[in-house]
């Protein structure tokens, strides 16, 4: 799971904690809020009992 989520020294974590309502650097939390999507590739983490697609998890889609 580690590979999943962003680096604690990212430069705009704080903000990115904040626009999820974590209020501190916790990867399981981490990794649960962005399903483990990476910029650099098209794997995701779907948890049980969620019926989300790509689509819905993908980051490139614009913010609503």
């Amino acid at each position: 799971m580690e590979s999943r989520y962003f680096d604690r020294n990212r430069p705009d974590r704080d903000r990115i904690l904040k626009r999820w309502g974590i209020p501190e650097y916790y990867p399981d939390f981490i990794v649960q809020e962005a399903h483990g999507v990476m910029m650099s590739d098209t794997s995701w983490i779907r948890f049980e009992g969620e019926n989300l697609t790509w689509k819905e998890v993908n980051p490139g889609r614009p913010e609503e």
